[in-house]
């Protein structure tokens, strides 16, 4: 799974992602927003499951168009809906309002995995202490760290399988590093 403009950490652009999380916020005018719509310009994927955040469905499929990025399946969801989810995954409330009061779409996308059946469920490509995205050329201060760890922490406290690829974020994050298998 992809998530916003993740999958241009791929140069090839053949590299397609069979899912990506996308939210209307980055269909936004600033610097950052500008970056990732560049960095998704002709790409496509297979489910795209688009978040109706700043930007309706019907906006962001128009600039989807404009950008030449194309999909299979389209699925939308509301930040309610994605708040419902967080919160019937963690039992607790991670996902309202923005910035640090908000976990990022990165973890909502390991969230939304599990709440689908997925596991185990390894991140990569993750990070807490490096700023910014990689398709992001600004240095945008990257947001949501501090409830990021309060959610992976929750997820690990209710032993959800939840992995980190390398061992950086394994010390960052609290999960355990992906070894082949689940840990019980």
């Amino acid at each position: 799974m992809s998530v916003n403009a993740s999958q241009a950490a791929f140069p090839d652009c053949t590299m397609r992602p069979d899912f990506t999380l996308m939210t209307g916020q980055m269909f936004g005018n600033k610097p950052v927003n500008i970056s990732c719509q560049d960095a998704i310009k002709g790409r496509n994927t297979g489910r795209l499951i688009y978040i109706e955040r700043g930007h309706s469905l019907a906006e962001g499929i128009q600039r989807l168009q404009l950008l030449n990025y194309s999909y299979d399946k389209l699925f939308s969801i509301d930040h309610w809906q994605r708040s419902r989810i967080t919160y019937k995954v963690l039992g607790k409330y991670f996902s309202m309002g923005s910035n640090e009061q908000k976990i990022s779409t990165g973890v909502f996308a390991v969230i939304l995995a599990y709440f689908y059946g997925a596991h185990p469920i390894v991140m990569s490509g993750f990070s807490f202490s490096t700023g910014g995205h990689v398709y992001d050329r600004t240095q945008h201060k990257r947001y949501h760290v501090s409830v990021d760890k309060a959610a992976l922490l929750r997820a690990r406290a209710l032993k959800l399988p939840f992995y980190a690829a390398d061992r950086n974020f394994s010390l960052e994050s609290g999960l355990p590093e992906w070894t082949g298998h689940e840990v019980q």
